[in-house]
């Protein structure tokens, strides 16, 4: 009956193990743990529940050679004196040596099982904190991947205002350059008023000194007096000198 509670437990530690191992890979933990740690663990766990067996196995055969003692020594009971105590000795003595090496085994047993359950504790401890760095390390790298989308969003908006800083570049060069065309369009306007504004002071002036000048006969004016050219249709005919002087042909039309 021992043996088969035994055999239980054994089967139970097994699956056990095997639904942990799939427990493992389950994809809820981003980072599953290694294969040879399932496989290392459930080996650990035959190793105690052998080491168990074979504990109490031992323990069963002391009961049942202290039950041969106990038989030997009833038996013994009706026999001679003298064959009685070499019976006795020759049996004690095979069942201490017996009982010693049981008892060295049972030793050695409890020790390696000692030693395994802490390997166990250990390995359970190591497995604990490495699942709880694999999910602490899948929660880094979601938090990393979230950061490189945002990264990925400003960067296509910094091409976009790029481009647009470019375009406005353009623009901004284009009306320096028609400002300066402006400017100096302007500059030369300006100088041409103030010639005009000279030129017709001076013709004012003139005219004031030749205030008594007459008008000459149409018909025998055949050319300007200041330019000596020919009037035609375009160029009327005109008696007073200071004409060619404020003349428009001699400036330059400036648009507006």
């Amino acid at each position: 009956m021992r043996h088969e509670a035994l055999a239980k437990v054994y089967h139970s530690s097994s699956s056990t193990s095997s639904n942990s191992s799939r427990s493992a890979d389950s994809p809820c933990v981003a980072l599953s743990e290694p294969p040879p740690v399932d496989k290392h663990w459930s080996v650990v766990s035959k190793f105690v529940v052998g080491a168990v067996i074979a504990v109490l196995v031992l323990e069963e055969e002391l009961v049942v050679v202290t039950v041969v003692v106990v038989v030997v020594v009833e038996s013994n009971e009706f026999c001679p004196k003298s064959f009685r105590c070499k019976e006795i000795d020759g049996a004690r003595t095979g069942v201490e040596e017996r009982m010693r090496i049981l008892g060295a085994e049972v030793a050695e047993k409890e020790a390696r099982a000692n030693g395994v359950e802490r390997e166990l504790r250990v390995e359970r401890e190591w497995r604990t904190s490495l699942q709880e760095s694999s999910i602490s390390t899948a929660e880094k790298i979601s938090q990393l991947h979230q950061e490189i989308d945002q990264l990925k969003q400003i960067q296509t908006k910094y091409l976009g205002l790029q481009e647009e800083h470019y375009a406005l570049r353009e623009i901004c060069a284009e009306q320096e350059h028609t400002l300066e065309e402006l400017g100096v369009q302007l500059s030369e306007a300006k100088l041409a008023a103030v010639e005009l504004r000279e030129a017709a002071d001076n013709a004012q002036h003139q005219a004031n000194q030749n205030g008594n000048a007459t008008w000459t006969n149409d018909r025998l004016t055949t050319h300007c007096k200041g330019c000596n050219r020919e009037f035609n249709l375009t160029r009327r005919k005109i008696t007073c000198d200071s004409w060619c002087y404020i003349n428009p042909t001699r400036f330059m039309f400036i648009m507006s």
